[in-house]
């Protein structure tokens, strides 16, 4: 589901979720006290991966994604 946000992306977004998931998925997260609420999973997995990697890696990966308009 697109939103006011998303709808100027004229790139592909695979990991969208539905606003009410993501509302309960942060209101479970506040109740739970966590440090972060990271959403969803294959998202969550990839900013871990370019978190550990070098930037010297990362940069040249990170300048070839899509500009937001």
């Amino acid at each position: 589901m697109s939103s006011r946000i998303t709808d100027r992306n004229e790139f592909h977004m695979p990991f969208l979720i539905e606003a009410d998931d993501a509302a309960r998925i942060i209101l479970r997260g506040l109740e739970r006290n966590r440090a972060r609420i990271c959403f969803p999973g294959p998202m969550h997995a990839a900013a871990w991966l370019l978190g550990a990697l070098p930037p010297a890696w990362t940069d040249p990966i990170l300048r070839k994604a899509p500009k937001k308009t």
